[in-house]
């Protein structure tokens, strides 16, 4: 389910798809993929932080700043309406 909400992510923030699933430190786009896969993973699979936190071998303080980040861009209406897609996606 986390390499869903990944690969969606990755498509997302033009991302390569291979660097946002690799454990390796990345900046932009892949950074960004990365943060949204996490939130993704949670809100519509309903893994907990702690099992993303264990999927992608980040911790689980790192995955809830990740949340926490993509709960706070969605005051954005326009970026709530592009993470409601998302959702859709992979949820329909």
């Amino acid at each position: 389910m986390y390499r869903r909400a990944a690969l969606v992510a990755a498509e997302h923030c033009r991302a390569d798809p291979r660097e946002v699933l690799s454990a390796r430190r990345r900046k932009g786009e892949v950074a960004a993929a990365r943060e949204l896969a996490a939130y993704l993973a949670v809100v519509c699979f309903n893994l907990s932080r702690r099992q993303v936190a264990r999927l992608t071998g980040r911790n689980v303080m790192l995955i809830s700043r990740f949340c926490a980040a993509i709960e706070n861009a969605r005051d954005n209406r326009a970026i709530d309406a592009e993470i409601d897609q998302l959702e859709a996606r992979l949820l329909g």
